[in-house]
């Protein structure tokens, strides 16, 4: 039988590995429970401690020291537990395992964000960090985590749960497609101008603040934009 007549493998299903991700997940853990264990160890029992703080560093929400040094593992847990579950129950899981790098390093760049926050929580209360730097840590995380977003959302394949997603965005690969490429540069633009300003926490939450709602309203436009000149779009509320 000559080379035509060959039959021709089916193409490898792309597989998201959640290896790497899981292992982070295991190590943040481990941080947050020792920090959690270090803050009852120097915190009188009963202690209420600070859990919020306002833009200038002064603490304006407090919490049981129990609920304060474990709400964050356990919010930890459940964020991992539903991102390794989400690629299971996606209608367009091909496209979502494709997106395999953007989704393994947007997860991990929550546990870390996570970690930190327990980090900032956890030594205020036992004054190893003063009040001023949880203002000034908390544009800097913020947007250091949007920029690690941005560089990846260019990669992202249509899906239901993970990206921009907009009436036009999910029925039109177009839409889709240009409007992630042009999330990535703004998330990237918003995120490195609130770490760079967060020195001066004012300034680093109106940079969050102000730059989060320009990118919605402009995404939004441009995502409808993009979508009527596709050719190829499903109609409007079609999604197939």
């Amino acid at each position: 039988m000559g080379a035509a007549g060959k039959l021709q493998d089916p193409p490898l299903e792309p597989v998201l590995h959640r290896g790497p991700a899981l292992v982070v997940t295991a190590v943040a853990l481990a941080f947050e429970l020792g920090v959690a264990a270090y803050g009852f160890w120097q915190v009188p029992r009963g202690a209420r401690v600070a859990i919020h703080w306002d833009a200038v560093g002064r603490a304006n929400g407090y919490a049981d020291a129990v609920f304060a040094f474990l709400l964050v593992p356990v919010l930890t847990a459940a964020i991992s537990a539903g991102l390794a579950l989400l690629p299971s129950i996606e209608p367009r899981r091909r496209n979502l395992q494709m997106s395999g790098a953007a989704y393994t390093a947007v997860w991990i760049s929550l546990l870390l964000l996570m970690a930190a926050v327990q980090g900032a929580v956890v030594f205020s209360a036992t004054g190893l960090a003063r009040s001023e730097t949880m203002a000034r840590l908390a544009p800097a995380a913020v947007g250091v985590v949007l920029a690690v977003v941005g560089n990846y959302l260019g990669k992202v394949r249509s899906n239901f749960f993970f990206g921009i997603r907009t009436p036009w965005t999910l029925s039109s690969e177009r839409s889709w497609n240009r409007t992630h490429r042009l999330g990535g540069r703004l998330f990237i633009a918003v995120g490195l101008t609130a770490a760079a300003t967060s020195v001066f926490p004012l300034l680093g939450f109106a940079a969050l603040g102000v730059g989060a709602l320009v990118v919605i309203v402009i995404l939004f436009i441009y995502s409808y934009v993009e979508w009527s000149r596709d050719p190829a779009k499903l109609p409007m509320g079609r999604v197939g």
